[in-house]
C-alpha cells in the first residue's frame, strides 16, 4: 500500500500513548521505517507531529501543573518552540539523507 500512501504524519512515543514527540524523543526504531517505507516504494511527503515536545503550560490534554499568573517559565517563549521546528526538519533530513534518500 505504500506507493498509494501520499502523506505521513511521523512522530515519537513512549510506548504507553499517542504522544506525539517529536522523533527521537521516544521508543520508536527509525531505521524500521525508514526501510519499510524504502520497500513499499512511499513516494509522498514524510512530516513530523512532534508538538508535544516543548509544550505551552496549556496545551490540552496534558495541563503543566499548578501554573500561577506570576511563573515565568510555564509557556517556553517562540524562538524556543522555532528551534525545535528547525531541529526536527534536520533530523527528518539525516533520517532521508543517511539512507540515501534526496531532501528537496
Amino acid at each position: 500500500m505504500g506507493s498509494e500512501l501520499r502523506a505521513l504524519h511521523v512522530q515519537d512515543n513512549y510506548g504507553n500513548a499517542d504522544s506525539h514527540v517529536m522523533p527521537m524523543c521516544g521508543t520508536t526504531n527509525y531505521d524500521d521505517l525508514i526501510r519499510g517505507l524504502i520497500d513499499s516504494g512511499y513516494k509522498g511527503d514524510f512530516t513530523f507531529e512532534g508538538g508535544n515536545t516543548l509544550r505551552r503550560s496549556n496545551s490540552w490534554p496534558n495541563f503543566r501543573n499548578n501554573v500561577k499568573p506570576e511563573d515565568k517559565l510555564a509557556d517556553p517563549p517562540l524562538y524556543l518552540q522555532q528551534k525545535q521546528i528547525a531541529v526536527m526538519y534536520e533530523v527528518g533530513v539525516w533520517f532521508l539523507e543517511s539512507y540515501g534518500i534526496t531532501v528537496e
